[in-house]
């Protein structure tokens, strides 16, 4: 690849594939183009002039349109079982036919399901049933057959992503210590954080190390806390003062919402168009849905409890040994950076959630 070879970023309009995007622009070094599955999810990354594509990764033409001219794809984008697997099974076809010369293919530390202890690469993949984590085993598999076949892959494991703009490790944790519902949740369970600068880092020495074709990498943090250590960083940081519920008091808290959870997550499945005609109708419905919606987003799930307990590390030896990845960010300086954004931003669910004291 030369000097400035073209790059394409599926999923541009998330977390990873903005950073990845706004990072590879204001550097320089490549020419940059961002890959979205619709316009609306384009406004981050409009802030900058980066050439940017529609491409839904089910519409193989829009895939073959999008690969035109690209050397390398770092494929972040993610959605549904479907968009996951078949998505990425046209994405790798395409690739192969244009002969890219390389993929830089993120998955997740999902795959390994319930494992614990120490995990390295060679844990076998485990499925659970749980949407995300069986189809990045299938796109997983996907992506080895296709390195059968010729096509230069690589594929990262990152273990939990957190940042600015980052949601499920960032923003739906402090909705939570917002709400003051995670005190007594019996997170001593090992979490394993890596900041997204890290991840771009690896996904850099990923698409551009002769060594990594092939090979499959858990990507970790430099230090592996505890899941209480985590959300006392953050609230100390933005100086929240939680509610002080006892484990039992949570239990009961996360086990009386999880009805609602899982109704509200089989109308979404099956009913959506219906509810938001409802919706859209009903200002009584709307604030009700608003409601619910909000009270489940502060709550922690029984999931969630289960998860904050388990006692697992996601080593990163091979990395370390093959990549020469070494993660740079630890937790304070990660929290820092990710508070000092979060107060520019002036969220309103850490001002004025019930029980908790935000940012003076």
């Amino acid at each position: 690849m030369g000097s400035r070879g073209k790059i394409l970023v599926t999923g541009a309009g998330g977390f990873i594939g903005g950073h990845i995007v706004e990072i590879l622009h204001l550097t320089g070094s490549h020419d940059v183009v961002a890959g979205i599955r619709r316009w609306s999810s384009c406004a981050r990354i409009g802030r900058f002039p980066v050439p940017t594509v529609k491409v839904d990764l089910l519409s193989q033409a829009e895939v073959r349109r999008a690969l035109e001219g690209v050397d390398v794809v770092i494929h972040c984008a993610t959605g549904t079982r479907e968009a996951i697997v078949e998505g990425t099974a046209n994405l790798l076809e395409a690739a192969l036919e244009k002969g890219i010369e390389r993929i830089v293919h993120l998955s997740s530390i999902a795959v390994y399901g319930n494992a614990g202890g120490e995990v390295n690469e060679d844990f076998p993949h485990e499925y659970t049933g749980a949407e995300y984590g069986d189809a990045k085993i299938d796109a997983e598999k996907l992506c080895l057959g296709f390195f059968k076949r010729g096509l230069p892959i690589v594929i990262l494991r990152p273990s939990l992503v957190y940042g600015p703009y980052g949601t499920d490790w960032t923003l739906n944790i402090l909705r939570k210590l917002a709400a003051g519902s995670l005190s007594g949740v019996g997170g001593e369970g090992r979490c394993n954080l890596l900041f997204v600068h890290d991840l771009f880092r690896a996904v850099m020495l990923a698409w551009t190390s002769p060594r990594a074709i092939g090979g499959v990498f858990n990507i970790n943090g430099p230090e592996v806390i505890t899941w209480n250590d985590y959300f006392g960083r953050f609230a100390r940081g933005l100086r929240l003062t939680e509610g002080r519920t006892g484990s039992r008091g949570a239990l009961a808290a996360s086990g009386l919402m999880e009805p609602v959870r899982v109704l509200g997550s089989y109308v979404k499945r099956r009913h959506l168009p219906a509810v938001k005609n409802l919706a859209a109708r009903s200002d009584l419905a709307r604030r009700w849905m608003l409601r619910a919606e909000k009270k489940l987003k502060a709550t922690p799930s029984l999931g969630d409890l289960a998860f904050f307990s388990k006692n697992v590390v996601y080593t990163t030896r091979k990395a370390e040994e093959v990549l020469g990845f070494v993660p740079r960010f630890g937790v304070d300086e990660g929290v820092r950076i990710t508070n000092e954004w979060i107060e520019r931003q002036g969220f309103s669910f850490l001002r004025f959630s019930e029980g908790a004291r935000g940012p003076s």
